[in-house]
């Protein structure tokens, strides 16, 4: 992804007013006014604006660490809560219609978006549903975070994370797996006893 593709005017003014709030954290007085009206001028432009320079910066740009986090901070917590159905279709177009890194990082971004702003969660969690069966590994291990470590823990989470580290396994077995599937079928041709299951692994080591 490119940056000549972003809104230009945009782009500037996210990242004048994320530098306003970084200097905000390290002095408690320092005036942001000016971070505010350049939001307020942000909102009246396309949103979907907005959500590529989100994958832009999060994926492919060159901003230094502390300002970037600062700046897609501002945007999943405060300009997206505006976002209308529209941006929110704009964005899942990007997850669904290409395989690649900036789809990848569509749906890490949209579903930081669900889980900043409530009411878009349903919407979240309904997409992930509907789609988890075409997603690629690492769609699923970021689901998989997502639900066990992020969202509230409720049924419809926990089946989530459940249904992500099913198809990981059934769609992605490591080597490791491989390996135990292979001296588990050469166990059972000479009739050896089957060891013991160990206890279950943390969830980030299911990948």
């Amino acid at each position: 992804m490119d940056k000549e593709q972003l809104n230009i005017d945009i782009h500037s003014k996210l990242l004048k007013s994320s530098e306003i709030f970084l200097k905000k954290d390290y002095d408690k007085n320092y005036d942001i006014v000016e971070a505010l009206d350049l939001i307020k001028e942000i909102k009246n432009n396309n949103l979907n604006e907005v959500t590529e320079i989100y994958i832009y910066e999060e994926g492919f740009g060159s901003t230094e660490k502390k300002h970037k986090d600062t700046l897609v901070h501002l945007i999943t917590s405060v300009i997206a809560f505006d976002y209308s159905d529209e941006n929110i279709l704009y964005l899942k177009e990007i997850i669904t219609k290409k395989d690649d890194k900036k789809s990848d990082i569509a749906l890490d971004y949209f579903l930081k978006i669900g889980a900043y702003n409530e009411k878009f969660r349903d919407n979240v969690l309904d997409f992930v549903e509907e789609n988890i069966n075409n997603f690629n590994k690492n769609k699923l291990n970021t689901i998989a975070f997502y639900m066990f470590k992020i969202y509230p823990k409720n049924l419809r989470t926990t089946n989530l994370f459940d249904l992500a580290k099913k198809l990981n396994d059934e769609k992605f077995p490591s080597q490791k797996n491989e390996q135990q599937k292979s001296t588990n079928s050469t166990n059972q041709n000479f009739e050896k006893t089957p060891k013991q299951v160990s206890k279950k692994q943390p969830w980030w080591k299911f990948w």
